[in-house]
């Protein structure tokens, strides 16, 4: 049989386990089917599971919470998400999005990235569902042991997508490890870890233990990169499928 091209591959995986999770929260998607795009309509793609997700996050029995009764904090990584990365394109579709800012993209310290994400957060005045990249993971990680237990519990869910093992010495740079260890107690609020198996910043063993430590329902998407612009995933019409589902289950 013919190896699958790293498009197909991608897709594909992302499919499997958006259709596992999907089993698992015994739901089912309109047509029950995720297929890949071109990439000329991949944009298009976006904006139709962007409205697919309002429009399946109404108030009903299955899905009481809707897009707009959140605010939805985006939490980039280092170096930031640039303007094609999935989370931009987040940003621009969904009017209850805020990006969490920081001072030095390129220079991470824990106490200032955390201290900005609180900041952020003070600032909502709605419940807050997470949406994590990268180093962003250990961000929203770091700073619940700052949180009392009101402000906790306006954390409603967290998506954390490629968290990297900021516990490896081999990681590069070398600061990241300041982001470290990472807290191992289960999390006060349901979230999902996606994970790639070849993530040059994680292994799928060490994405796998931070699942399990924090009670997250654990997706490998299988030869994805790390998950951003450079693995293809600027247009990520699957990650908006799978957050469409995670939402109605909260």
């Amino acid at each position: 049989m013919a190896a699958l091209t790293k498009v197909e591959h991608r897709f594909g995986a992302i499919a499997h386990v958006a259709a596992i999770f999907l089993r698992r929260a015994g739901k089912r998607l309109c047509g029950g089917v995720l297929r890949s795009k071109k990439h000329a309509q991949d944009q298009d793609d976006d904006a139709k599971h962007a409205q697919f997700i309002h429009c399946r996050t109404g108030k009903s029995k299955n899905s009481p919470m809707k897009i707009a009764d959140i605010d939805l904090l985006l939490v980039p990584g280092y170096k930031n998400s640039g303007p094609d990365h999935w989370m931009s394109r987040w940003e621009r579709q969904f009017k209850s999005a805020r990006r969490v800012r920081q001072d030095d993209w390129h220079k991470p310290v824990v106490e200032e990235w955390t201290t900005s994400f609180i900041n952020e957060m003070n600032k909502s005045q709605l419940p807050i569902v997470c949406a994590a990249h990268s180093l962003g993971c250990h961000v929203v990680l770091q700073a619940l042991p700052q949180l009392d237990e009101a402000q906790r519990a306006r954390i409603r869910g967290a998506l954390f997508v490629a968290p990297p093992e900021v516990e490896n010495p081999a990681i590069r740079p070398r600061h990241l490890m300041t982001f470290g260890p990472y807290p191992r107690d289960p999390l006060p609020f349901p979230s999902v870890v996606i994970a790639s198996a070849s993530d040059p910043f994680c292994s799928l063993d060490a994405a796998g233990d931070m699942a399990n430590a924090w009670g997250s329902l654990f997706m490998e998407v299988g030869d994805a990169g790390h998950l951003d612009e450079a693995s293809g995933h600027g247009p990520w019409p699957e990650g908006l499928l799978v957050f469409g589902e995670f939402m109605k289950g909260l």
